[in-house]
């Protein structure tokens, strides 16, 4: 744990000697501002959570406790975000699991949820299933400087790509691609074929509007509100597997806390998670109707079969390079049979 907390704070010491504090406010009423850095597109699905935990808050704390985004030029990639929280110059952020295995390689396992069929990730997980509880104690507590709420997960998968459609695995043959944040779907790409591109989201807009890239992989909002799909016009919309999150609250933000509020912070976290899973698979229809209907624009949903059987080859490939995180499976599986 203590590679997590230095190789952040010293990475990013320069960024945050310059940034300002974001502490939570408390007021003479005693009411408690909690402020959190997230990309903050509403259509997002963490971003509709995060909304939901707001209302959660105000409604079981009788308007004591909100929550409050702090603006996106003051807050930025999932590295910046994570930084600003472990330092407690922001209260909350939500980082994908991926970008922590970096510093807990056995976070990995959430970052592939083909690990397991469908019904078992989603009994293991959802609902802060027996796995979920695992991988956040792994990160609590101890020298990160963090408490992991609850572990959300988005199930969607877009794909906008610039010469023809993609409807089939063989489709992503030779192609180069940008993956959002997560290496483990750069991973399944890479198996089908395709180049996961190295770069930042913003390098990877501008070389999809060059038309150097030729597919992106990123919410469907997100693209919409870059105006990507006026340069790339085929729209594939498909989910094999889910993406997975962790809701971060600063450790000194925490610990501030009575424990009544940590209490009410707990459940709305922990509710909003709920809704954010249950809104992820109709999230796709949200932001189509702010795409519209654009005739230059063609759309696919492909049959998720061919998809699902390359993930099942890769979640046995991860299943043997990532024996810990296997057997953290087994024994979630066995908690959860003991129930």
């Amino acid at each position: 744990m203590k590679k997590f907390t230095q190789a952040l704070c010293i990475f990013f010491a320069a960024l945050l000697s310059v940034s300002a504090c974001f502490a939570q406010n408390t007021d003479a009423d005693g009411k408690i501002v909690l402020r959190y850095v997230l990309e903050p597109s509403p259509y997002i699905p963490v971003a509709m959570g995060m909304a939901r935990m707001g209302k959660l808050l105000e409604e079981e704390s009788g308007g004591r406790i909100s929550l409050e985004s702090i603006p996106l030029y003051q807050s930025g990639t999932s590295s910046d975000n994570l930084v600003s929280t472990v330092v407690g110059t922001a209260d909350l952020t939500v980082v994908p699991f991926d970008y922590l295995s970096r510093f807990i390689p056995d976070l990995k396992v959430m970052t592939a949820p083909f690990l397991l069929p469908q019904a078992d990730f989603d009994a293991l997980t959802l609902k802060s299933g027996p796995l979920s509880r695992k991988m956040c104690d792994m990160i609590s507590g101890g020298d990160s400087r963090v408490v992991a709420l609850d572990a959300w997960y988005s199930g969607y998968l877009q794909l906008l790509s610039k010469d023809k459609a993609i409807t089939k695995p063989a489709d992503l043959n030779g192609l180069s691609v940008w993956v959002n944040y997560n290496s483990a779907a750069g991973d399944f790409f890479r198996s089908m074929g395709a180049v996961p591109e190295d770069m930042s989201a913003e390098e990877a807009v501008k070389a999809a509007r060059r038309g150097s890239l030729d597919v992106l992989v990123m919410p469907l909002d997100a693209m919409i509100s870059r105006s990507l799909t006026e340069v790339m016009r085929h729209l594939s919309l498909l989910s094999p597997y889910r993406m997975a999150f962790a809701l971060l609250i600063s450790e000194q933000t925490y610990a501030a806390l009575s424990s009544e509020d940590r209490a009410i912070v707990d459940r709305a976290a922990r509710g909003a998670g709920i809704y954010e899973a249950s809104i992820s698979a109709d999230i796709d229809e949200v932001s189509l109707k702010r795409l519209g209907h654009d005739p230059q624009v063609s759309l696919s949903r492909p049959k998720s079969g061919a998809f699902r059987t390359q993930a099942d080859k890769l979640r046995n490939i991860y299943l043997r390079r990532y024996p810990e995180a296997a057997e953290k499976i087994r024994s979630s599986l066995r908690d959860l049979g003991e129930r």
